[in-house]
């Protein structure tokens, strides 16, 4: 496992000795599946000694959706992003963004920046985007991440909601 990894508590990863993470990786509520289930089934079934295993490769600087699920024998990335409910079951190309079922690539990476610094221009909460050391990682910090919270509820509903958004409600 590289650095700057992000695991969700929720993931589901039943094979983990299969699984290679690179660095800067967010997974979100996921399942990252090395083996086929099925094996056991059709082995009694048939009287066979089947296996079907696969390793599952992260590159560095991917994310792995809500509710995604990647299958044996799969390599995602680098600079990939898989879309949340995607059903993963050939490599992601380098830089793109794979999404539906089965997935597919719907985009790319470099075009996804490109239209979220257009929006992020117009964003009245921007200048909190930047932490004190230039860095844009607000989320790790509690405090940017409460005003951040606010400000963007006041936005969407009105100042009248931020007190409740501030008090996680």
């Amino acid at each position: 496992m590289g650095s700057d990894v992000l695991i969700n508590r929720d993931a589901v990863i039943p094979d983990p000795a299969y699984l290679s993470i690179g660095s800067n990786v967010v997974i979100g509520t996921c399942s990252l599946i090395g083996h086929d289930g099925s094996v056991g089934m059709l082995n009694r079934a048939y009287n066979e000694n089947l296996d079907s295993v696969g390793k599952l490769d992260i590159r560095d600087n991917v994310f792995v959706g809500h509710q995604a699920v990647v299958l044996p024998g799969v390599t995602i990335g680098p600079n990939a992003l898989v879309a949340a409910g995607a059903v993963v079951t050939r490599d992601v190309p380098p830089g793109s963004i794979v999404g539906g079922c089965p997935a597919r690539v719907i985009g790319s990476v470099e075009e996804r920046v490109a239209k979220l610094k257009d929006q992020t221009r117009s964003l009245p909460w921007k200048r909190l985007l930047k932490t004190s050391e230039g860095r844009s990682q607000p989320y790790f910090e509690p405090e940017v991440e409460l005003k951040l919270v606010r400000e963007r509820v006041a936005h969407f509903y009105g100042p009248h909601q931020t007190a409740t958004a501030a008090a996680g409600g």
